[in-house]
């Protein structure tokens, strides 16, 4: 005998923007297999991911195979140990396939903070801009990298006369890059203005030293032999790029964790 459990015929989303409790109950009933070559059950209910245990250092298996890894692997926070002063948690998934994963599970002491600095950097005729090279592999402990310049801005507006004098705005639009798994990722795009009042008319570029902009980057850059920081002109130009500061920070020691609840995605991709 074969169970059929109809839809619910209330919309799916209520009035306040959840899930209607009819359609919650009935998802609650229904498993979904990811995709066409998975072996492994899902609950659809958007409130029952997979669970699992694990303490650092174990293989964790998926009870079969998604058929590919699954999109993501993260930890419940509600189930580790508080930290004391100075420690943060490194905890994440490693070697993720379809089947499985090993879990990395460690409390870790932070030691002391580190200045960094790439030094001066140079013109990469290949690529177009301005390019520095890491002087250590560590990446900031903070995500925040302050990059240095010299450039020249084009004039865009004037306002005044010859008798009061005259002010001139300036622009220019300068992309950001880093070398982050084996290609060069633009991170944003840096707007840099200035205004300067003089006795005659403006001059249409204004030479901008010492431009210092910090700008937080989440991926990991690591270090490759050539450089990972660089400096593209949009609009007006670059004419030296004097360095890219950080801080990194040193770890004094690590502890490994007990019994951590892992959550993985139901879906496949």
């Amino acid at each position: 005998m074969v169970l059929l459990i109809p839809k619910p015929s209330t919309p799916f989303i209520d009035a306040k923007g959840f899930v209607n409790n009819e359609w919650r109950r009935w998802l609650e009933n229904v498993n979904e297999i990811p995709n066409q070559i998975s072996i492994v059950e899902n609950a659809v209910s958007n409130t029952a991911p997979r669970l699992y245990l694990a303490a650092d250092g174990d293989a964790v298996s998926f009870g079969g195979t998604f058929g590919v890894a699954p999109s993501r692997v993260v930890y419940r926070a509600a189930s580790l140990p508080a930290l004391s002063a100075g420690e943060v948690y490194d905890i994440k998934p490693i070697n993720v396939t379809a089947t499985g994963f090993d879990c990395y599970a460690k409390i870790k002491v932070a030691g002391g903070i580190l200045d960094e600095t790439t030094g001066a950097g140079s013109f990469d005729a290949g690529l177009g801009y301005w390019t520095a090279q890491k002087p250590v592999t560590d990446d900031a402990y903070n995500q925040v990298y302050s990059f240095d310049f010299d450039c020249e801005l084009n004039l865009t507006l004037v306002t005044g006369d010859a008798i009061s004098g005259y002010t001139g705005e300036y622009e220019g639009f300068f992309d950001v890059y880093v070398y982050t798994s084996s290609v060069w990722v633009k991170i944003t795009t840096i707007s840099v203005n200035y205004q300067d009042t003089t006795i005659g008319y403006p001059p249409s570029i204004y030479a901008y030293g010492g431009y210092l902009e910090p700008i937080t980057i989440t991926q990991a850059i690591g270090m490759v032999a050539g450089a990972e920081f660089g400096v593209k002109a949009i609009s007006g130009a670059v004419t030296a790029f004097n360095e890219v500061t950080y801080e990194t920070r040193t770890i004094g020691s690590s502890v490994s964790l007990g019994t951590t609840t892992i959550k993985s995605t139901t879906t496949g991709n």
